[in-house]
């Protein structure tokens, strides 16, 4: 119902169907493919891909505990970083940052064996919860993009893009060095062949380089 309207107008409107809503206290459907809108409005989420349902829960669920990289990417103002990795043993180490995890969780390794072999997946993390640190992962800023009282910064390391929310008082130039780590709570782990959600907690993330 908000396609065609500007952004302030869309915003009065978005306000005002949720005051109809409170005041009615009727359920409302609303189908929208701006996942923002979803966020701002919605009591109970389902999220779908081609025709099926990939997870439904309060937005808060989905936000934090995505069910795979599909959701992890298209929900949240900006999406989850996707860092593809492997692990051995209980740590990862991702494609093109040189740190490692160490995490907890059944392992599948080669031919399905628990802790034996290499297991492909996929380290989810927000701009929120990715930091900047001296002894972090080096990195090149791409450009820092101003929102007021927040700047969201792009960087690329090798062939993975990440996204950090800066102070808006921080800024980096163009090819200017970066190094970065991640809050180990906000890091969510998916399988690296299906993009399913995977039981892991990450215990800690070692900032120097291992390579």
């Amino acid at each position: 119902p908000f396609g065609n309207l500007d952004g302030a107008l869309r915003e009065e409107a978005r306000d005002l169907l949720r005051v109809l809503h409170n005041e009615r206290e009727s359920t409302t459907v609303l189908v929208t493919h701006d996942q923002g809108e979803a966020m701002a409005l919605a009591d109970y989420l389902a999220v779908m891909r081609d025709g099926r349902l990939v997870q439904a829960g309060t937005p808060r669920q989905v936000y934090e505990d995505p069910a795979d990289v599909f959701v992890a990417g298209f929900v949240g103002g900006r999406g989850m970083n996707l860092l593809r990795g492997t692990r051995r043993g209980e740590w990862v180490m991702l494609q093109d940052f040189p740190l490692r995890l160490r995490v907890s969780g059944i392992y599948q390794g080669a031919g399905g064996r628990r802790g034996s072999g290499e297991a492909a997946c996929v380290l989810g993390v927000r701009p929120e919860h990715v930091l900047l640190s001296a002894e972090g992962a080096p990195c090149q800023a791409e450009f820092t993009e101003s929102l007021g009282a927040y700047n969201l910064l792009e960087a690329v390391a090798g062939n993975s893009r990440l996204r950090a929310w800066l102070p808006g008082t921080l800024r980096f130039r163009e090819g200017e060095a970066v190094r970065v780590t991640f809050i180990p709570s906000g890091c969510r782990w998916f399988h690296g062949e299906t993009g399913a959600g995977l039981e892991w907690k990450t215990l800690e993330a070692l900032c120097q380089p291992t390579r």
